[in-house]
């Protein structure tokens, strides 16, 4: 900015000065130039440390707000990461509840398994016990059928074998001079005992009950053991009489001895 000399401006009004006057103001004026610069530097020296201050100032502002930023924005990841661990530990949680429910589950109903297949291996070993029973009695009892038949056939034959050793024994018939009489041989009936049809059983000592059934004991029967003792439902059909088939209500047909 120029500056107007007050001395110049005076100095135009007046008459000329000698040569010291005007050396003298010239000095004046480089003087106050030179303040002038100097002031001006300072201003400018001035501004521009204000400038760079200022400068400094919103860069710091700048990384504080950069820092603050990002710590929160770190803050932010690392709660989101904490809630998804969270989340992720939940879900495997939940996951392992629910496999270990399921092996429960699982071995729950392979017991079960198991015990049913324990308690049919031993239903099937009772019956299979029983059976066996069964058919050991059925076997003792058809040795003792026929043992008995063989006992019974051996006595016929020995009892034969003495009548015919009796007869042998017995005195020549006894001769007339007129006639001769040859007494014939008496021959004793027999009555053939009737036996049961095939596939019929048989009631032995059996008895008639006030309600039309027989209680006796059976024999020949698919459903029950020889020897056992039992009761039939009431006779529908037939004679209850020794060498008879009756008939029962429910139709099981039996012969009786």
């Amino acid at each position: 900015m120029f500056l107007r000399d007050p001395l110049f401006s005076i100095s135009r009004n007046k008459p000329p000065t000698p040569t010291s006057s005007i050396k003298n103001s010239r000095e004046l004026q480089k003087e106050k130039k030179k303040e002038a610069n100097k002031v001006k530097q300072e201003k400018g020296a001035a501004f521009a440390k204000m400038q760079k201050e200022k400068k400094e100032a919103m860069e710091k502002a700048k990384q504080e707000k950069d820092a603050k930023s990002a710590k929160l924005m770190q803050e932010k990841k690392e709660s989101t990461n904490a809630k998804a661990k969270l989340q992720q530990e939940k879900k495997e949680a939940a996951e392992k509840a629910k496999q270990e429910k399921i092996a429960a589950s699982e071995k729950k109903r392979q017991e079960k398994l198991d015990a049913a297949e324990a308690k049919a291996k031993m239903i099937q070993e009772k019956k299979e016990a029983a059976e066996k029973a069964k058919q050991e009695r059925a076997e003792a009892n058809a040795r003792k059928i026929q043992e008995k038949k063989e006992a019974s056939e051996l006595a016929k034959r020995e009892k034969a074998v003495s009548a015919e050793k009796v007869k042998q024994k017995a005195p020549a018939p006894v001769t007339k001079k007129k006639t001769m009489v040859i007494s014939k041989p008496t021959v004793k009936k027999i009555s053939a005992k009737k036996t049961a049809p095939k596939g019929v059983p048989s009631l032995s000592n059996w008895r008639r009950n006030f309600d039309k059934s027989i209680s006796g004991i059976i024999s020949g029967s698919v459903d029950f053991d020889d020897g056992e003792q039992i009761t039939t439902s009431s006779i529908a059909t037939g004679v209850m009489k020794s060498g008879n088939v009756v008939v029962t209500e429910s139709g099981s047909k039996y012969f009786l001895e």
